[in-house]
């Protein structure tokens, strides 16, 4: 008997790997990859990014499903194995705001003049009802299957710093991705680094001088503590030089709000004088 339940527990253990291994590899490609994938310069970039984020979400629906019939052998055991009360019940606050967001997106998307453009959102920048479900599965799937590893942030910044890098040349005009090649010269400042619009690259850039200012002013480790300055100090021009109002919005806010983190003890009021001599002497 013993030795059935060792088995057992070896069996979850495997399985719940799976699906652990799984979120993994889809927090990569959302995280590390998705910013950088370009297929033909700024001519397609938004469809481009569109269409490799619904793969993504699509092969994580697949690659769940498939982890959850080999931990239950077959499909339908693992449907009726699902304990849909005890999902329900671990909602949290965010969980309930999702859902009541999407609900509210489709009743707006049903009483339109236009419904097919408003689900597909292809008469904008493809942010439609279909867009928003997406996320929302992919959501779920990741808080429900996945946790976080802190391994998810720096391979994040690692991979966007090269965003901001590209941002920086771009703003001196280097055009080292020789994407601007052919463009309207009244053009080529709205579009920069790989991913193409203004105000969605300074919108990123801001999350990179979020994640790099909370990671060095919790870090302990003087290597890692350097590592996420530079990256603060980079993204800092990098958000700078973006050319966009969401700049402004975006540091208003860090330096507005990290007050209420940071100022607990006397580490984390040096890390943010530090962080804020970074910026006005940059």
């Amino acid at each position: 008997m013993s030795s059935v339940k060792t088995d057992k527990r070896k069996n979850s253990k495997s399985d719940s790997a799976l699906l652990s291994h799984t979120i993994d590899i889809f927090t990569f490609l959302i995280l590390c990859l998705f910013p950088l994938f370009v297929m033909d310069r700024y001519y397609n970039i938004l469809q481009a990014k569109y269409y490799f984020y619904i793969g993504s979400v699509v092969l994580l629906v697949v690659a769940v499903i498939f982890a959850g019939c080999i931990e239950h052998n077959k499909l339908e055991q693992y449907f009726t194995s699902f304990k849909w009360n005890e999902f329900i019940r671990k909602f949290s606050v965010t969980d309930v705001a999702l859902l009541v967001f999407l609900i509210i997106a489709g009743i707006s998307t049903i009483s339109s003049d236009y419904v097919y453009e408003s689900f597909w959102g292809n008469e904008g920048r493809y942010s439609g009802l279909f867009l928003l479900c997406l996320y929302g599965v992919a959501y779920f799937c990741v808080t429900r299957f996945g946790k976080l590893k802190t391994w998810y942030l720096d391979a994040f910044l690692i991979a966007n710093l090269l965003v901001c890098i590209f941002g920086i040349t771009d703003y001196f005009k280097m055009d080292l991705l020789h994407f601007k090649v052919g463009m309207l010269e009244e053009q080529k400042f709205m579009f920069t680094s790989t991913i193409g619009n203004i105000n969605t690259y300074t919108a990123l850039v801001g999350m990179v001088t979020a994640v790099s200012a909370v990671l060095f002013a919790t870090e302990n480790k003087w290597k890692k503590q350097c590592f996420y300055f530079a990256s603060l100090v980079i993204s800092f021009f990098a958000l700078v030089m973006g050319i966009s109002d969401n700049a402004y919005l975006s540091l208003a806010a860090l330096f507005g709000l990290l007050p209420l983190y940071l100022f607990k003890d006397k580490k984390g009021v040096k890390s943010y004088l530090m962080m804020l001599a970074a910026f006005f002497f940059r």
